[in-house]
């Protein structure tokens, strides 16, 4: 029994209200939408100033400007679908 009430216990904070969950669905929306416009700026907005964006290679971008200018390159070189 106690085996089960240990992860539901965890769980439970991680249930959300429908207005958490609602402004959570509309921000990865407008995220989502900013990936497919090919909108750097947009999708850098998302991070804050000092941000660190870390890849599975080790490479690290940090700040704000070095993400949008990330994704301007990114979005030269291919279309986010």
């Amino acid at each position: 029994m106690r085996s089960l009430l240990i992860p539901a216990l965890i769980a439970l904070p991680l249930a959300a209200s429908p207005a958490v969950q609602a402004k959570v669905d509309a921000l990865n929306n407008a995220f989502a939408a900013a990936m497919t416009r090919g909108d750097a700026a947009a999708v850098a907005a998302f991070y804050s100033e000092d941000a660190h964006l870390y890849f599975f290679k080790g490479t690290t971008l940090k700040g704000r400007a070095a993400i949008q200018e990330f994704m301007n390159g990114m979005f030269k070189g291919m279309k986010v679908t």
